[in-house]
């Protein structure tokens, strides 16, 4: 089994996504015109940041 892709559900994308690019360097990668899903990469993994 490999890990390669995780769905973080939040309630505030833009502010959790911002956290996570301070402090572990996160680039992203895909942000909708509704900003409700954003997808970003770390190291060799995809995560997307969905509201819950």
């Amino acid at each position: 089994m490999e890990f390669k892709y995780a769905i973080l559900y939040v309630e505030k994308v833009k502010e959790t996504l911002a956290f996570y690019q301070k402090a572990f360097g996160f680039d992203i990668k895909f942000i909708p015109p509704e900003e409700d899903l954003w997808r970003a990469d770390y190291r060799q993994y995809d995560y997307s940041f969905c509201i819950f």
